[in-house]
């Protein structure tokens, strides 16, 4: 049968199962590190990257949130920047397609606010405004004047007050005061200047201060001596007390100068103040008084020397020229002087007893090197009045007669009954035709006349008609020159300390060997110990002449013969002098000191 065989048989194979397509994953997305910046930095690079397990054609977006001010360069691209206007939190997504699904990832980006600016630098510190106050003027005797200065601070900062002076030696009350005195040495014109620091910058003012000299006093001059009935020879005279002076002290001097007898004199301010006389002199035996003359031995030096300043005045030699160039026989006899030598000597050092020559006052040897060595000699101030004789060509005599004693009113009104230098008794009588004199003495004069002298010198060279003496000449004369101070001092025993004390032709206190008496204390000096002593800071001459006086064995007695310069000799004469105008405290400093 075929009803058997009916129905569709099973197939001998099934078919297989269709394949299945896994589903589709999203992306795998990564947006980032999170980023902080400060503003003005203003953009960040955002690193977005993505894989994708079907390996299929990715898409990008960025999107921000929020978005005011934010700009991304390219929001399709992984990685690309993006730009911000402000600060604020931004949170920016990441979204990655695959065509079918997406994923996503986000950053934060935080912008910080920009820092606030620095704050302004404090304003620069101004240096003080200082003002030392007005020019002031005063005038001698006045010394002191009030400083009112003061100074303002922009800052209001604590200040520091300087007061310096130009030229130096102005004192200040307070030197660190802004208010305060200043105290003058002197006249000039000085420049006061003030500081005021604050700490970092200074500032400064200054001022001018003149101090005039003192308006002069008036001055007094002694009348031309004319008549021998005055006891006073023309000179104003005025008790001690007038001139704040002390009489006993004034009368204790002259108790000493009569020791060794004569005359003398001490004027104060061009009066004459105390005067002696004692004993009898000349072929009358006539009381010794102020017009008594006597010889004045060495004093002639300084006297007689007088015709040094007005050939030096003149402009007929210098005090550097060679000796030989103005004598051409200077220096021989004797023969045995050197020539050479001879040639190099100068008239600064015949004047300062520095030319090497011996004492002896003839025809002297020269003994030592010029300029070397310090030897008191007569001989060599006989050649300077050789000198001048030669360079005026004129006795030496007639030159002071009319330029010196007929101005200062002696010998009046000719003669020589106050003055007489007499004829040389040492060297030729004449030199080429004209009379010669001594310098290293010859001249008798008396005390009046002296003090005369001494006032001329205390005034400058200035008398009561003119100038009479370079005051050059007076500045030379009372300054021990610096050119003799090394040389070496020939006869220390005798003439102590002489290379810093002798002048040109005078004597001096330069280095207070007269402890008592002031530094500018000057002095012509001469055997017997004829005087006459010149004090400017004083206003004071002293003038002393007289017979010699008897010699004490081993001491060195007021007046005798065998002269030397002990200045010791002087202190009991000029010392009570000095303290009679009421002199205090530390009487000399050195010249210098």
């Amino acid at each position: 049968g075929g009803g058997g065989g009916g129905g569709n048989p099973a197939p001998a194979n099934p078919p297989a199962n269709p394949p299945t397509t896994p589903p589709n994953e999203a992306p795998r997305v990564t947006a980032g590190e999170d980023q902080t910046i400060q503003l003005p930095t203003d953009t960040v690079t955002l690193s977005g990257s993505a894989d994708d397990a079907a390996g299929s054609t990715l898409t990008y977006a960025w999107t921000v949130s929020p978005t005011d001010g934010v700009t991304i360069a390219d929001a399709a691209a992984a990685q690309t920047t993006a730009t911000f206007a402000a600060a604020g939190a931004y949170t920016f997504t990441l979204t990655v397609s695959d065509g079918e699904a997406s994923g996503t990832d986000t950053v934060l980006v935080t912008v910080e606010a920009a820092p606030a600016p620095p704050p302004p630098p404090p304003p620069a510190n101004t240096a003080p405004i200082v003002e030392a106050g007005e020019d002031q003027t005063i005038q001698l005797p006045t010394t002191e004047v009030q400083l009112s200065g003061s100074a303002t601070d922009a800052e209001n900062d604590a200040l520091v007050f300087a007061w310096t002076s130009e030229p130096a030696g102005v004192t200040f009350a307070d030197a660190a005061a802004a208010a305060t005195t200043a105290t003058f040495p002197g006249e000039g014109t000085y420049t006061l200047t003030l500081t005021a620091n604050d700490g970092q910058t200074t500032g400064s003012d200054a001022l001018t201060v003149i101090v005039q000299p003192a308006a002069p006093a008036e001055l007094y001059w002694p009348e031309p001596d004319t008549d021998e009935s005055v006891t006073d020879r023309g000179w104003i005279r005025v008790m001690p007390a007038e001139v704040e002076m002390d009489a006993a002290l004034l009368d204790q001097a002259a108790q000493y100068a009569m020791t060794a007898g004569g005359a003398g004199m001490v004027v104060k301010g061009g009066r004459l103040v105390h005067s002696w006389g004692t004993g009898t002199f000349g072929p009358n035996d006539s009381p010794v008084n102020i017009d008594t003359k006597f010889p004045s031995q060495s004093a002639t030096k300084s006297i007689g020397g007088m015709a040094l300043g007005f050939a030096l005045n003149d402009g007929l030699l210098a005090l550097e020229d060679l000796a030989t160039t103005r004598l051409p026989t200077f220096g021989q006899p004797p023969a045995t002087n050197d020539p050479a030598q001879l040639g190099t000597i100068t008239i600064l050092q015949l004047a300062t007893h520095t030319a090497g020559f011996e004492k002896e006052r003839t025809d002297p040897q020269l003994l030592y090197v010029p300029g070397t060595t310090w030897s008191y000699s007569d001989g060599a101030l006989n050649w300077l009045a050789d000198i001048l004789t030669t360079v005026f060509a004129q006795d030496l005599r007639d030159v002071l007669t009319a330029r010196v004693w007929t101005v200062l009113g002696v010998n009046v009104p000719s003669g020589t009954d106050d003055v007489e230098w007499r004829t040389n008794v040492s060297r030729p009588p004449e030199l080429n035709g004209i009379a010669t004199r001594e310098l290293s003495s010859g001249i008798s004069i008396n005390a009046n006349a002296m003090a005369r002298v001494g006032l001329l010198y205390l005034r400058n060279g200035m008398w009561s008609t003119g100038q009479v003496l370079p005051e050059s000449f007076i500045e030379i004369s009372k300054t021990p020159p610096p050119e003799i101070a090394a040389a070496v001092l020939a006869d220390e025993t005798n003439f102590p300390g002489a290379t810093t004390n002798y002048g040109v032709l005078w004597w001096t206190n330069a280095t207070c060997q007269l402890q008592n008496v002031p530094s500018d204390a000057y002095w012509a000096w001469g055997q017997y110990d004829s005087l006459i002593v010149v004090i400017p800071s004083l206003d004071l001459v002293v003038s002393r002449i007289g017979p010699p006086a008897p010699a004490v064995d081993g001491a060195r007695v007021l007046g005798e013969s065998d002269w030397n310069a002990d200045y010791s000799v002087l202190a009991p004469l000029l010392d009570p002098i000095v303290a009679a105008t009421g002199a205090t405290g530390e009487i000399c400093v050195p010249a210098g000191g």
